[in-house]
């Protein structure tokens, strides 16, 4: 599943070094769409990995558990919608 991310050469480098992505607060998006978009293709990529997998030492059988150890924005208030 392609990804993309708009950024500079020094953003992706940091990206890669790294071994992670930062992203904005939902509540800072200019539109409530990018949230819905992110969340739907995430969740299809949780889907998507072969299980068992280990993250971080703690085997996960399924997406489900995995999803619920993810600090995710799940509720409240975005922008109003």
């Amino acid at each position: 599943m392609p990804y993309l991310h708009y950024t500079s050469l020094e953003g992706i480098q940091g990206i890669v070094e790294n071994k992670s992505m930062w992203a904005s607060h939902i509540n800072f998006l200019n539109d409530r769409k990018e949230w819905l978009h992110f969340d739907d293709i995430f969740h299809e990529a949780l889907q998507n990995l072969e299980y068992p997998i280990d993250v971080g030492g703690k085997i996960y059988t399924a997406s489900e558990e995995l999803s619920k150890d993810i600090n995710v924005y799940r509720g409240g208030r975005i922008n109003d919608f």
